[in-house]
């Protein structure tokens, strides 16, 4: 076993204010959300693929920076399972030297032929799903959110086939499309399920990151026509399971969209991550009344800082954030850049700190 890297009070204190926000009560103190997976696994000094393949090393080092941080959400393993479970059965994960995640530089399937007979291998024989259960089972033993991470179904599907031909389908072979969009809908809720039977359903918090439904690759129409049916009825499968909250992270540009997304089962609340090329005050407007917002300060801001302007920017969106009616995260829009300087990150947790004194 590893060494553990995390004070038992301090997480009590922030999984007490994150269990109060997921039961309505607002009041008390903004936790900061913490998209810090790429700096944590800079910051641990060893080679990538070994965090990859070790749940331990992966949970104890994101425990380090996010205590260091103040951060309050707790690890989640998305390397895991964020749409690339299906690739990988049997093997051992890798990556590109400079390359955070898992790379695969070939999809499943290439053609309409080959989408005619494709079927998907059980998520149970996947490498990747067998190290997020142990990541989860961390998770459980320290009382944080059991969270399975999982690619939107249009990022699953876009690894299954190229993107390009993915949207060429939607418009010219719909039913291919469909038929991908359906294999990615079951697998996401197959993976779920597992996560259930091992954890519970109350316990559960499916974190699902779609970007790729952003313009320019999807527009408003084939988004709400094609795309929204497919994720809607996704949602209803794993809220129908016993699950109570669902994690949506909306990234990329979805200004045409907030309004489809506002439509969408999430749970009672629900919680959304938005992307920091979204306006924060729409997706309040959009969102706020049926799920917690996390969000949006973008990760150049913190890279770059001078101090002052990291300041403003966090300022800008803690007040944008103390109007979401089902409470708000403090949060980047993406992942905080390996490069960042520390000293800048700890700015975010000054700044809080301040804010809630005040």
């Amino acid at each position: 076993m590893n060494k553990t890297f995390h004070s038992i009070s301090y997480w009590r204190k922030k999984q007490s204010r994150l269990e109060s926000l997921l039961a309505g009560r607002t009041g008390g103190g903004i936790l900061q959300f913490p998209f810090v997976g790429d700096y944590s696994a800079a910051q641990s000094g060893l080679p990538i693929p070994t965090l990859l393949n070790d749940a331990d090393l992966n949970f104890n080092h994101q425990m380090k920076i996010m205590e260091k941080y103040g951060f309050g959400w707790g690890p989640y393993f998305r390397y895991a399972s964020y749409g690339i479970g299906c690739e990988d059965a049997g093997q051992e994960l890798s990556c590109l030297e400079d390359h955070s995640e898992p790379y695969h530089n070939e999809c499943l399937i290439r053609s309409e032929k080959a989408a005619e007979k494709f079927q998907l291998p059980s998520a149970d024989n996947s490498m990747t799903i067998a190290v997020a259960k142990s990541f989860s089972r961390l998770q459980a033993d320290h009382g944080l959110p059991v969270t399975v991470v999982l690619g939107g179904i249009v990022t699953l599907s876009a690894r299954i086939c190229p993107l390009d031909e993915l949207c060429r389908w939607i418009i010219l072979r719909p039913d291919v499309a469909r038929k991908i969009l359906q294999i990615s809908a079951d697998y996401t809720v197959e993976v779920v399920q597992l996560w259930v039977r091992l954890f519970g359903a109350e316990k559960v918090i499916p974190m699902i990151f779609e970007s790729l439904t952003a313009r320019p690759i999807l527009s408003h129409t084939h988004f709400e026509k094609f795309i929204m049916p497919c994720l809607a009825e996704t949602a209803d499968r794993l809220l129908s399971m016993g699950i109570e909250h669902l994690f949506y992270h909306i990234g990329g540009d979805q200004r045409d969209k907030l309004s489809n997304w506002s439509e969408m089962p999430m749970g009672n609340p629900g919680i959304c991550s938005i992307g920091c090329e979204n306006d924060l005050e729409q997706a309040i407007a959009c969102l706020g009344k049926k799920a917690i917002i996390v969000g949006n300060i973008h990760p150049q801001c913190i890279l770059e800082g001078p101090k002052q302007r990291i300041r403003d920017c966090c300022l800008e969106i803690l007040a944008k954030g103390k109007k979401a009616p089902r409470g708000f995260m403090l949060g980047t829009g993406w992942e905080i850049l390996p490069s960042t300087p520390a000293a800048n990150i700890g700015i975010m947790k000054e700044v809080l700190e301040e804010w809630v004194d005040y």
